[in-house]
């Protein structure tokens, strides 16, 4: 069971890629300059033919003047735009304009800022030879209904500040314009080189589509008419870069909140019989529209005296219908884990999807809180669900977390709606926080949880461990339930019970002992799964997929 298991997780690996979107950089080349052969009304027949070819769904420009992107609408129908002049802010100068197919894409909001000191009006930034800008747009494609945000700039071919401060702008535009965490693409002529040190802070929020993509051209983009390389055979990318006889990759496409990039492709060939469409060639990239993501955020604890960090999975749709709320799971992790664990170690994301697309499992938002310990292996003090004498983390959860979470995201706030679940420390805090506090959970399941006895053993010589060690030895799930009033055995008994522990895990007495005084209180819905497995990773992975078609039913009730 366990192999087929895996096997299913591996293909749902394989063919779990979404639609892509094709997004482009072009760079027009000013239609007011003197270009000679080049010049715009020599070569403009050349820009609806590739673009016809190419059918990018989106594509930033720069350079482009208000009667070159009329002529591009005029020429390409289905194609609208937003943008504005960098000089007075309405059609004067430049214009970084965003392109969108309108048949593919739909604008939800744009707007325009100047990379300089004063952003919100026409202004130069810094040393800039010339006023620059960047356009941003919230777009939505129809087909699947995923949003995301498009935004496109050109740096300054002259000022080395304004060139390291206008992306030092675009970078925090961006954190600050996305806190939601949508998929995200940056276009434009950054005018450097890739080993700029000015990308380092944008190489850290986003992805380089020229590095990242699984099939990528390994030129440069920069023609100069022929100046720079060739349309066809043109060099490599790499140290020869810096020949000023080479093709230059000065134009870029970068992307964030995207499965992958598929291709980074460089547009050599020639259009309508005109060797050079612009002294750029455009770049695009197809982008790969994940189904579902996982975030992360935190929640600031007046209880706690700090912030506690979070994970969050947010199904396939979640962005499609704004009306639509979802039921929640809180996922809890295990002692030395974090609220990365069942998404790094054990496959949360792979088998929510996979679960949830074969209809074994409702769309439900998944939550991961942070329970972890202060030392590196991230146990130590603070470790665990407990209320500790100077750390409530139990009421920190009910009275700040759970409140704070169900607020943020589009979560059906009730019990019915509510499940708990967790492995070994997480599972023991499962079963603590359903029968502490049984009017939040339709259903509960601790898997491998240490339910009764003592681990003192595993933190033997640890002193800042011995209040954990107390409090899971006072905390005896078994006997808890076994000495509670008939009223909180009751309200117990109307959770439903999932308990999972492998045969050969040394905390499995606890789990049969629970369940056997949950049968013997007649529990209407108290189920015991013991599986071939011990207390490791597989087992949990194995787990997973039966706990979110155990929850789904109890929401459905």
């Amino acid at each position: 069971m366990r192999k087929l298991l895996l096997t299913l997780l591996a293909l749902t690996l394989a063919f779990s890629a979404g639609a892509s979107i094709r997004v482009m950089s072009y760079n027009v080349r000013l239609g007011v300059a003197k270009d000679g052969d080049n010049s715009w009304e020599n070569r403009r027949e050349a820009t609806p033919a590739m673009l016809r070819e190419i059918r990018p769904a989106v594509f930033g420009v720069q350079e482009a003047y208000d009667f070159q992107i009329a002529y591009i609408l005029e020429q390409c129908p289905e194609y609208k735009a937003v943008g504005v002049g960098r000089d007075d802010g309405k059609s004067d100068g430049e214009h970084m304009s965003v392109f969108y197919d309108s048949t593919r894409i739909e604008l939800l909001n744009w707007g325009t800022y100047w990379l300089s000191e004063t952003p919100d009006v026409p202004s130069f930034g810094w040393d800039a030879k010339c006023r620059r800008t960047a356009t941003w747009t919230l777009l939505r494609e129809i087909a699947s209904g995923q949003k995301f945000y498009f935004v496109n700039t050109h740096l300054d071919h002259i000022g080395v500040m304004a060139r390291k401060n206008g992306l030092a702008l675009i970078y925090n535009k961006i954190k600050e314009m996305n806190p939601s965490g949508l998929p995200m693409v940056l276009t434009g002529d950054f005018n450097i080189l890739p080993d700029n040190d000015g990308l380092t802070d944008l190489n850290t929020l986003m992805k380089s589509a020229r590095f990242y993509s699984d099939d990528a051209d390994t030129i440069g983009s920069f023609n100069g008419f022929g100046k720079y390389g060739l349309s066809s055979g043109a060099p490599k990318l790499g140290d020869s870069q810096k020949d000023k006889k080479t093709l230059r990759p000065l134009d870029y496409i970068y992307y964030s909140g995207f499965e992958r990039s598929l291709c980074f492709k460089v547009v050599t060939k020639s259009y309508a019989g005109k060797k050079f469409i612009s002294d750029h060639y455009p770049v695009y990239s197809d982008l790969v529209v994940k189904g579902s993501r996982v975030e992360n955020g935190s929640v600031s604890s007046k209880i706690l005296g700090t912030e506690k960090k979070y994970n969050v999975y947010l199904p396939d749709g979640y962005d499609l219908d704004p009306g639509r709320r979802y039921p929640v799971l809180y996922l809890l992790h295990g002692a030395k884990g974090t609220c990365n664990t069942w998404t790094k170690s054990y496959n949360m994301k792979t088998i929510a999807d996979w679960r949830i697309s074969s209809g074994f499992s409702v769309p439900m938002i998944i939550v991961m809180p942070d329970a972890s310990g202060e030392d590196p292996d991230h146990a130590g003090m603070h470790m665990g669900y407990f209320n500790f004498s100077d750390w409530r983390y139990e009421d920190f959860f009910f009275d700040e977390f759970l409140p704070s979470i169900e607020s943020r995201y589009r979560i059906v706030s009730d019990r019915a709606h509510r499940a708990v679940a967790g492995l070994s420390m997480g599972g023991h805090g499962t079963a603590l926080f359903a029968m502490h506090r049984p009017e939040y959970f339709s259903s509960a399941c601790p898997l491998s949880g240490r339910l009764e006895g003592s681990p003192k053993a595993s933190y033997a010589g640890r002193e800042q461990m011995d209040e954990y060690v107390r409090l899971v030895e006072a905390n005896d799930v078994p006997k808890y339930l076994q000495t509670a009033d008939k009223a909180k055995q009751q309200a117990v008994s109307e959770i439903r019970w999932y308990i999972d522990c492998g045969d050969d895990d040394y905390l499995l007495d606890g789990s049969i002992d629970l369940w056997r005084v949950m049968k013997a209180l007649d529990f209407p819905c108290a189920q015991l799964r013991v599986r071939e497995g011990t207390h490791q990773q597989e087992y949990w992975r194995t787990a997973l997929p039966e706990v979110l078609t155990f929850v789904s039913v109890g929401f459905g009730k």
